[in-house]
């Protein structure tokens, strides 16, 4: 499934937002729906599963831009569904949003690969600030330039200079 980011006025009426294709999974289903609610009124397109074992298939069927990922999920931990995402290769941007609120949940969560971890209970609006934020950095990140093979190549993969 190809993503299309498009720019879409959100609750917001002073700024004009990128839309994210969102992964959600979050067992506590009402905070699920309500976390939902307030990321499609933001313009985003939200897909809510609630376990790890179908967030592991649900990410290797179809592209994401952000994943939201509580870490006690039953089955699969959140932790273990990071662990897959980042050895598999998934360049997708996950913020952790869970109860452990232990400094060493903290740490663990962001060496594991996470780029933001979000303590519940937690605002709605601060949910919706740190999507926005991944939505501007994922906007504003430059193209990435794939080398072809024939090129030469100096020390460290960067291409010779030429005199």
């Amino acid at each position: 499934m190809e993503i299309v980011r498009s720019t879409s006025r959100s609750r917001h009426p002073d700024a004009t937002r990128t839309s994210l294709k969102i992964l959600l999974v979050e067992d506590d289903q009402p905070l699920a729906g309500g976390i939902a609610s307030a990321l499609e009124s933001d313009g985003h397109v939200i897909k809510t599963l609630h376990d790890g074992k179908s967030a592991l298939e649900e990410i290797e069927r179809t592209t994401f831009d952000l994943l939201i990922l509580d870490i006690g999920l039953p089955g699969i931990d959140g932790f273990e569904v990071l662990r897959h995402v980042r050895a598999d290769g998934f360049g997708l941007p996950v913020l952790l949003l869970t109860a452990r609120d232990a400094i060493e949940a903290r740490v663990h969560g962001l060496e594991s690969g996470a780029d933001d971890y979000l303590i519940k209970p937690c605002a709605l609006l601060e949910v919706s600030a740190r999507v926005r934020d991944r939505a501007t950095q994922a906007s504003a990140r430059p193209r990435r330039v794939v080398h072809r093979a024939h090129e030469s190549r100096g020390m460290h993969g960067c291409p010779r200079r030429r005199s």
